[in-house]
């Protein structure tokens, strides 16, 4: 079983490109969790003027569901036990290489 909660961070390699979160967490964790009672992603305080864009797989600089900056942070929490579907959330960076904490509590 994955730690929980899931505490890790994940790095967004690419300006520009839409990254698969669940995938990135499985990347560096492959016993991550494919779904979550409470999802939170916080953009690194040190992140500078990078944007950072939660949006389905289709999203663009144009097209995008939740933008944050430094420090900021964006928090799901399901009505069902664990009824976030990581997978289904997409993240994309103005900057390149910039990191991005999850946390996710499986109950």
């Amino acid at each position: 079983m994955a730690d929980n909660p899931w505490m890790k961070c994940v790095t967004l390699t690419n300006a520009n490109q839409n990254y698969n979160l669940l995938a990135l967490m499985q990347a560096v964790d492959s016993r991550a969790p494919i779904s979550c009672h409470i999802l939170q992603l916080q953009l690194d305080p040190a992140a500078g003027s990078a944007k950072l864009r939660i949006l389905n797989q289709d999203g663009s600089d144009t097209n995008w569901g939740i933008q944050i900056v430094a420090s900021q942070a964006f928090q799901v929490n399901s009505s069902g036990t664990n009824s976030v579907p990581i997978g289904n959330y997409w993240l994309r960076c103005s900057v390149a290489g910039r990191i991005v904490g999850v946390f996710a509590l499986v109950t």
